[in-house]
């Protein structure tokens, strides 16, 4: 996920020796790194892409190289979350050579993670079994697995369909993901409903994916607590329960049209109109915001 502030903290510290201070520069690139990181939150990734590369201006005009590979990870995963697979693969692996060159072994797992994740998503296997591996050189020595890898290895079986040991990751990454973690807790619980619900157990799936939407909740990711509550109403659809399955439906295109995601609107959209017919119920309301949203007509834009 995204560079946290203490990381950076950290690596402004050698040894036992109190801080050094950030010079104006370093300060300035903070700030808009927490600016980006508060959008990528809230799924506004386009705007978190715009501080993001402010953050990473203001570091490369101090030299900061801490700051310089936390942004350039954090635009990785900018560019990955609005689809731009070879520029996030780019920034990724930046990152690391950057953290490797800090001797700072945990931001270049991060980055590798990242980087894994990535070609996942994009069902470039190959590839990605070939960054878990540099990941899991550097994380060897490690007293604590780390929780994002064992996850990304666990996406990674249950994708070329190897489900019991996608299960035993997946199982060992919850187990070291602290339910404070919350986008990783969500992340986790989000894959686990994914596999109990493609290996025929879809009433435990639910129970994953209402775990990942009172995380995604308590970070206000916007973006994840729609997907948790459109895979919960889909769920409930497949059951027969078109009735129940609505009200997750209205609930989640509301957000992806506040969040101007049109192309989770528009399919979101479509299962809710259908859904409500089978349900007898009417979505006229919902779309009324739904519309007004859309088109940018939005008092409290939660993307400013």
């Amino acid at each position: 996920m995204i560079g946290s502030y203490a990381l950076l903290l950290c690596a402004c510290a050698g040894g036992g020796a109190a801080p050094n201070p950030l010079p104006p520069d370093g300060i300035a690139g903070m700030n808009e790194l927490i600016k980006g990181n508060e959008r990528y939150q809230r799924g506004c990734y386009p705007r978190a892409l715009e501080h993001f590369f402010k953050a990473h201006e203001r570091f490369t005009a101090s030299d900061h190289m801490a700051g310089i590979a936390m942004s350039m990870n954090n635009i990785g995963n900018a560019y990955r979350a609005v689809g731009d697979l070879e520029s996030a693969l780019l920034f990724y692996e930046e990152a690391c050579l950057s953290y490797s060159a800090l001797q700072n072994p945990d931001g270049a797992l991060q980055s590798l993670s990242n980087k894994a994740a990535a070609l996942i998503d994009a069902e470039r296997f190959d590839a990605a079994e070939h960054e878990l591996a540099r990941a899991e050189k550097i994380s060897g020595g490690s007293p604590r697995p780390f929780g994002p890898l064992l996850r990304n290895q666990g996406v990674l079986l249950f994708k070329k369909g190897d489900f019991p040991r996608a299960r035993s990751f997946l199982d060992a990454a919850l187990k070291n993901t602290e339910p404070h973690d919350s986008p990783e807790f969500a992340a986790v619980n989000f894959a686990l409903g994914n596999l109990m619900l493609k290996t025929g157990s879809p009433v435990e799936a639910i129970r994953y994916f209402e775990t990942a939407l009172s995380a995604d909740r308590s970070s206000s990711y916007y973006r994840g607590t729609a997907d948790d509550l459109a895979a919960i109403g889909s769920i409930h659809y497949g059951k027969g329960d078109a009735h129940l399955a609505v009200g997750f439906f209205k609930r989640a295109v509301k957000i992806y049209a506040l969040i101007q995601d049109r192309p989770k609107v528009d399919a979101m959209r479509d299962l809710l109109l259908e859904a409500s017919q089978k349900a007898g119920l009417s979505s006229e309301l919902t779309e009324f915001f739904v519309e007004r949203w859309s088109r940018g007509d939005i008092l409290e834009n939660p993307c400013r």
